[in-house]
């Protein structure tokens, strides 16, 4: 009997490390980014991956400004032909130039051929329906994406009378099955009603930016609970004052964020000019220090000093062209203002 427990301890140990399998997590990865730059400069930062999880996490990096984005419809079936190309049809009828199924207990399944759907980044299945429940009736669609029949809708409450939009998994191939249950109650017998059936597929394409540049690898491996740190570079060489935009999207081999984007505001600012005068006037205590403006110019800090070359002080930072001290006791005093562009 000793023998027998022992053995199935090490069973369950087993077990358990069979089904509690290891997976990468990615983390630590800023909201957003946000550089600023003199004109005709540029400016190195970087910003950090972490792997939280207890696999090692492959990420591919990439920087771009936008993304164009194609649509292509994979396969449809408006009715037009009864039940519609190469489909298979058990209890389905032609109805309203549609396909509908009805009665007492009927079950009826519409089964489309495969089609291929290689090489699209996202899947989506749309069409029109009107369900007419009953109680026990119900009406389901299943995706098979080359790895199995999937369950991406089902409905067995209410009465639904609407344009469909459902997100398909991604795969080689793509198939598609209507089954519909109806029944009829005190003389009122449900049906399921469908049109227009589109599967259709989205490939993007992603602009690269020539102000951002990865100065790291774009392919890196992260190991559990370790980080890496990314470099890159906005250059404001050769673009005009103003705000521009541009993402990182990072792919990884994390199951539940196998994508993640973030989003990076470069701000190219011009250095504004030196004042063309600078004056002081003394009225008894009231002085004041006024300079000509400048334009970009967001504010101005003013300094003071007993002497011409000696040390200098903060004293104020304005966001007007002057500066006024109403208790302006010194025997002497010397002044410098600094241009600011935020």
């Amino acid at each position: 009997m000793a023998h027998l427990r022992l053995y199935s301890v090490v069973f369950l140990l087993i077990v358990n490390f069979a089904i509690f399998s290891q997976a990468p997590n990615i983390s630590s990865i800023p909201i957003s980014i946000n550089v600023d730059a003199i004109i005709e400069t540029s400016v190195t930062d970087s910003f950090c991956i972490a792997n939280t999880g207890d696999a090692d996490l492959n990420c591919s990096i990439l920087g771009y400004s936008g993304v164009l984005m194609w649509l292509f419809i994979l396969h449809e079936n408006d009715f037009s032909i009864f039940p519609g190309t190469d489909y298979t049809n058990s209890n389905w009828e032609s109805v309203s130039g549609g396909a509908q199924v009805t009665g007492n207990n009927v079950t009826g399944i519409l089964t489309s051929p495969q089609f291929s759907t290689a090489d699209y980044d996202e899947f989506y299945l749309q069409f029109d329906q009107n369900f007419y429940y009953q109680s026990g009736s119900s009406a389901k669609v299943e995706y098979n994406n080359g790895s199995g029949w999937i369950e991406v809708y089902f409905q067995n409450t209410d009465t639904t009378t609407a344009h469909q939009r459902i997100a398909l998994p991604q795969g080689p191939t793509g198939q598609i099955r209507f089954t519909g249950f109806t029944t009829k109650v005190t003389g009122n017998i449900a049906f399921w009603f469908i049109d227009n059936i589109e599967v259709g597929g989205s490939d993007s394409y992603y602009k690269p930016c020539s102000w951002l540049t990865i100065n790291s690898s774009s392919e890196c491996t992260v190991n559990p609970s370790d980080s890496t740190m990314i470099s890159f570079t906005c250059n404001a060489a050769g673009l005009t004052p103003g705000t521009y935009n541009a993402n990182f999207k990072i792919n990884s081999n994390d199951p539940d964020e196998p994508a993640k984007y973030i989003p990076v505001e470069f701000k190219v600012c011009v250095v504004p000019e030196a004042p063309a005068f600078i004056n002081v006037s003394l009225y008894d205590t009231f002085l004041q220090v006024w300079w000509s403006e400048v334009p970009d110019a967001t504010s101005y800090d003013v300094y003071s000093s007993d002497e011409p070359y000696g040390n200098y002080s903060l004293i104020a930072n304005v966001t007007t062209a002057y500066y006024i001290d109403s208790e302006a006791t010194d025997p002497k005093k010397f002044f410098y203002v600094i241009v600011k562009n935020d």
